[in-house]
This record gives structure tokens, C-alpha cells and sequence, in this order.
């Protein structure tokens, strides 16, 4: 099980990203895994977002959250009060964004560890989850 950031998944789906092909070869080897992923419903604004901000083309966005929600086989999960509340604890004691801070939350409610490009997440979510690059997973 893998808690999975927006991080990884925009730079899955955008072909200048400095992790692309990093990611791509991470997604293609998990792909041959049983391991499941893991995102708060968090990720589908946020890689929508990314993605329409950097190629200006929300079409592509959108066929990325479909397929998000659709073939890449992530389960989503709602922000409810228990998530919520230790994603502001979070958001607080380690000095994270709340977004950030969210999936931090599901992963630690999870037991799981936390995928991410994002070097404060990276940094600052160990103190709490394991954390990990697709890179450090290949």
C-alpha cells in the first residue's frame, strides 16, 4: 500500500516535468505489483490544476483525472474529520501546506508510506511517515 501525491501523477502525465521519465519508469514497474494506491480526493484538483497550469491544455487535465479515477486503479478517499483534524495538527507542527499536510494524514491513518517529488514533503513528512522519490522505489 502507497499513499500517492499529485507530485508523482503530474509528472506522470506532463512530458517536461523534470521527473517524468522517472516517474513513468516507477508507474510501468508498479503496474506489475499487487500493491495498492492510496490518494485523498485532494489529487484530482491538484493534478488537473498542475497539469492545465503548465501546458495550458485542460483537456489534458481532465483526461488525466479520468484516468485516475477510472483505469490507474487509486483508490480516493474522502478528507473527513479524522484526516482533517491530524492534517492541521500536521499542517502546524511541521510547518507543511495543507495540502501537503492531507497526504501526510492518510498516509499515517493508513500505515503506509508517502510517494512524493515534493522535498518538503519529503523532508518534513518523515518526521512523521515514511517517505520516499518513485526514484528511491524503482
Amino acid at each position: 500500500m502507497i499513499v500517492l501525491d499529485a507530485s508523482v501523477l503530474v509528472s506522470v502525465y506532463w512530458s517536461d516535468d523534470a521527473f517524468h521519465a522517472e516517474s513513468r519508469a516507477w508507474f510501468a514497474g508498479h503496474l506489475m505489483t499487487m500493491e495498492t494506491l492510496h490518494a485523498p480526493y485532494l489529487i484530482l484538483a491538484e493534478v488537473a490544476g498542475a497539469i492545465t497550469r503548465r501546458t495550458n491544455n485542460p483537456e489534458l487535465a481532465l483526461a488525466a483525472v479520468h484516468q485516475i479515477q477510472t483505469v490507474l486503479g487509486v483508490t480516493l478517499h474522502a478528507v473527513e474529520e479524522e484526516i482533517g483534524s491530524m492534517a492541521a495538527r500536521l499542517a502546524a507542527n511541521l510547518r507543511l501546506h495543507g495540502a501537503d499536510a492531507t497526504y501526510v494524514a492518510l498516509a499515517a491513518q493508513l500505515d503506509a508510506p508517502l510517494l512524493t517529488w515534493d522535498r518538503v514533503q519529503l523532508e518534513r513528512g518523515k518526521q512523521w511517515v515514511a517517505t520516499r522519490t518513485p526514484s528511491d522505489s524503482v
